[in-house]
């Protein structure tokens, strides 16, 4: 078993630096998940092996075997901020990042990635912020699109005063409108975005579409699920294809730069600073709801297993309001 792991960090070491067989990296990264997960499962008590083994279970199911283990710190921040961000409490968190710590110390020769300052400032701002009123995304609504789509190809000023090119602003402007625009429709999650491809994305004959997601939190079988997209997201990701192969990367950016990428689209429409990289979300249930739509079928469609999440993005929204 140490034999294998010290095999899987150097893998891990090469896969940043060279392209590798991706069924071998995959079969493997599964492989040590599993031998993580049966090592928690006999190293702790009871009821802290079923929470720690759960939590794990989730980890994995979220950001994929191959990036849970080993995770980098950036991986683990990332996905405590989503649980931040999908309301989950404090010690719901702490516990994720426990777990996570957990399976790494028990697979050996694997840092965890929980020691890093990375991991230990987000859980500091995490826990600071939910000791505050906690503050709900703003949605990516039809009237929150409509304000980016339109500002979105303006030139921006710079962190050091220095405009953008209109060129640039204007690429940079489409991949914002793109990015926007399946987030909203697909209610996808930053995760789901981030592993986009260009053969995820289908065109019907009509004009509309349909995303692939490979991996989400709520497929347990990792079979994939399929969300619509209407025809005005197909032509705003077909501004920015630009020839890209089936394997391309739609956005070509992590979790982190997608929610940055959504903050700032949506504050240069002059909308505030309480988007993120979950506003899609919010503004799916919030759209469906005021469409009359049951929160079963809000549930179905934005993939959640928790009514009460969808009850808080949706609190004060009537149904058939639209």
């Amino acid at each position: 078993m140490q034999t294998d792991q010290k095999r899987m960090v150097v893998i891990a070491e090469v896969h940043e630096q060279a392209p590798l067989d991706r069924r071998r990296y995959q079969a493997m990264s599964d492989t040590l998940s599993e031998q993580a997960r049966r090592a928690i499962a006999v190293a702790y008590s009871d009821n802290t092996r079923r929470a720690y083994v759960a939590a794990w279970d989730r980890f994995c199911q979220a950001v994929g075997p191959s990036r849970a283990m080993p995770a980098t710190p950036e991986t683990v921040a990332n996905y405590l901020a989503m649980l931040a961000e999908e309301g989950k409490s404090v010690a719901t968190i702490r516990l994720a990042a426990a777990a996570i710590s957990a399976a790494h110390r028990a697979a050996g020769d694997v840092d965890s990635p929980c020691s890093s300052p990375v991991v230990k400032t987000a859980l500091k701002g995490i826990s600071r912020q939910n000791g505050q009123a906690q503050i709900q995304a703003s949605a990516l609504d039809a009237a929150a699109l409509d304000a980016i789509r339109a500002t979105a190809m303006l030139p921006r000023t710079g962190r050091r005063g220095v405009p953008e090119a209109p060129d640039y602003a204007t690429a940079r402007g489409q991949v914002d409108i793109a990015l926007c625009s399946v987030l909203s429709d697909g209610g996808l999650r930053r995760t789901e975005a981030a592993a986009l491809t260009w053969g995820d994305v289908e065109t019907a004959a009509n004009g509309s579409g349909r995303v692939r997601l490979a991996r989400s939190k709520t497929d347990q079988e990792g079979e994939g699920e399929v969300v619509a997209i209407t025809a005005s997201t197909v032509q705003a990701l077909d501004a920015i294809r630009n020839g890209a192969g089936m394997e391309d990367s739609v956005f070509g950016m992590s979790e982190s730069t997608i929610a940055r990428r959504v903050k700032a689209a949506a504050a240069a429409a002059g909308l505030g600073n309480q988007f993120s990289g979950h506003s899609g979300r919010v503004g799916l249930a919030q759209r469906m709801t005021a469409a009359g739509a049951s929160a079963q079928a809000v549930m179905v469609q934005g993939r959640w297993k928790n009514a009460g999440t969808v009850a808080r993005y949706t609190k004060g929204i009537q149904a058939g309001a639209l």
